[in-house]
């Protein structure tokens, strides 16, 4: 183990770090069983700080709130130690954006399934109050339960913290589901590669769905169009159309669809 690392947070042994950024650090380590969790901690060298500290404190208000059929399973936290850290399940697999870079374009079909996945985890996050604001594929694992979990909410946005903030986020994180389902069906994003184009046919609303076709393709369509005068649809509206089609007024069902590699 590397001298840099911290031996142990509490009872958790260290193992090594699995990430670093700007909210902070997630540590591999084992619970003292023989299980393996992961322990997101803020930087050491923002230790005191009160902005910082009440960060993590909303990450685990965000986590802890959400169902763990969509994200890793909250453990536990301690905030009153020299280095506050919450613990929680480590989920192996693969992320999003690692299954899109090894296959290169999914299927029809894959897409529609991941596509239905993602949606139901926006329903579980959105209608709890919690709005993620970094929904991207690299936040994204396919566990090797088959399941997909929604990681790292260091960005995480509270509807009991700001309503304003709350849907602003909500917005970010449907606009970036429309992006990842366009990029999972094309190997490529809706608005291009040049930035100066990508830049332009953003701000004019006008995505490149490529070979996206129906469900998916109406869903990103209606979710990358640019709405100044009204507010685009919500994850249950969006999960619905994916489910039942754009006529849908069934009940919303958060249940499992076939797996990805099928």
């Amino acid at each position: 183990m590397s001298a840099d690392l911290p031996q142990t947070f509490g009872r958790y042994q260290v193992i090594k770090l699995l990430g670093s950024g700007m909210q902070g650090e997630t540590f591999l380590a084992d619970d003292g069983s023989g299980r393996e969790v992961a322990i997101k901690t803020i930087h050491s060298s923002q230790v005191g700080q009160s902005k910082t500290h009440r960060a993590l404190d909303k990450e685990v208000v965000a986590l802890s709130a959400v169902n763990p059929a969509f994200v890793p399973k909250f453990i536990e936290s301690n905030s009153t130690g020299e280095r506050p850290y919450y613990v929680m399940e480590y989920i192996q697999g693969t992320t999003v954006d690692g299954l899109i870079a090894e296959r290169g374009q999914l299927t029809d079909v894959q897409v529609q399934r991941l596509a239905i996945r993602l949606a139901a985890s926006l329903v579980a996050m959105h209608s709890v109050g919690v709005a993620h604001g970094d929904f991207r594929g690299q936040n994204l694992i396919v566990g090797t339960d088959g399941g997909i979990y929604v990681l790292d909410f260091g960005r995480a946005e509270l509807r009991t913290d700001s309503r304003h903030e709350f849907y602003k986020r909500r917005q970010s994180d449907l606009r970036q589901f429309g992006e990842l389902i366009v990029r999972a069906r094309n190997g490529r994003g809706p608005f291009g590669e040049d930035s100066s184009l990508a830049i332009e046919r953003y701000n004019e609303g006008r995505p490149d769905l490529g070979a996206l076709s129906g469900r998916t393709r109406h869903v990103a369509a209606e979710l990358l169009r640019r709405h100044p005068m009204r507010r685009g649809p919500d994850a249950k509206r969006v999960y619905r159309v994916l489910l039942y089609g754009r006529r849908a007024r069934r009940r919303v069902w958060l249940g499992t669809p076939s797996s990805l590699s099928e």
